[in-house]
């Protein structure tokens, strides 16, 4: 029998089509869980949940017995480093040779860019680093999937909000990074690995409502906000002041012509190509156009529906 593959987070987009591709191959999944509630829907879908505190020692400790591979993924959420860093250091206690498969969002920024979340991520690496831990680090670039949020106001006013101007970016499929983590846990040479995770295009987001617009048949435009006045949409839409900095920073950086460069890492990792935009926004071209609640992913940390990030 396998040994089970910890996930701390499977909650979120990723996390659920990670624990979608593990479970599919029959490997045993365990999951952190911070309520009754996730424990429930997890267990649905196939995993072991350990519920509780997830800084509590006791809680890592049965979360880790037997476990061979840990995959460090959790939403954006403010105590994300003290939680990084406690699942390390338990990782170390048991004394066994656990492999850490950490997946940072926003891993193509460098650590020193004006956007907290790339600066904590940058301390979980050293933490990882220092450790003495094998691991193989995931940097996937934004989800597609987060462009469901953008439903709402697709369907209401036909519009996508942003403020990010002509920056171009290379969404990928939360499937296709789930593939290409199944790959590194089920494959030798990947230790000591850094892998950027793109789609095969770098679109800016007026192109990409272009190609909303042809699939769902009708008109989207792309309404490009200044970042203060970003910044105080998502927060008026209920999105936490410390996740709305971020946004609005990362916002300002992608305007000064930041852009991250796209990879074949999807490729060559899982041995076909990664899902296009197009692709994605086909297959859920009656989300876009009719509304389905199933289809639409929550806004995590808070954020509100109307923006894709």
């Amino acid at each position: 029998m396998p040994r089970p593959i910890l996930i701390t987070d499977g909650t979120d987009v990723l996390g659920r089509a990670l624990l979608a591709v593990l479970t599919a191959e029959g490997r045993p999944v365990r999951v952190l869980v911070r309520s009754p509630e996730e424990a429930r829907g997890l267990a649905a879908a196939g995993a072991e949940p350990v519920e509780g505190d997830v800084r509590t020692p006791a809680v890592l400790d049965r979360a880790l017995r037997t476990v061979e591979h840990v995959v460090l993924l959790s939403p954006p959420t403010p105590d994300q480093v003290v939680v990084h860093g406690s699942v390390i250091e338990a990782a170390e206690r048991t004394g066994r040779p656990i492999r850490l498969l950490p997946v940072l969002m926003m891993g193509a920024l460098p650590s020193d860019a004006p956007v907290q979340l790339a600066r904590w991520h940058a301390v979980t690496g050293a933490q990882i680093r220092s450790s003495g831990l094998a691991a193989t680090t995931l940097r996937p670039q934004l989800l597609m999937q987060h462009l469901l949020r953008a439903a709402a106001g697709i369907r209401a006013d036909g519009v996508i909000c942003g403020a990010f101007g002509p920056a171009r970016l290379p969404h990928v499929d939360a499937r296709d990074v789930a593939a290409a983590v199944w790959t590194v846990l089920t494959t030798p040479g990947h230790e000591g690995r850094s892998y950027v995770l793109t789609g095969p295009q770098a679109l800016s987001y007026a192109e990409l409502t272009t190609i909303v617009a042809e699939e769902v048949g009708r008109p989207v435009r792309y309404v490009d906000m200044a970042v203060e006045a970003y910044h105080e949409y998502l927060v008026g839409g209920g999105t936490p002041h410390w996740w709305a900095d971020n946004l609005a920073a990362l916002a300002r950086l992608l305007r000064t012509g930041q852009v991250w460069p796209v990879t074949s890492t999807v490729a060559e990792l899982t041995g076909r190509p990664a899902r296009t935009l197009r692709q994605f926004v086909r297959e859920h071209a009656a989300t876009f156009r009719d509304g389905d609640a199933a289809a639409e992913t929550s806004c995590d940390a808070g954020r509100p529906c109307a923006t894709p990030l």
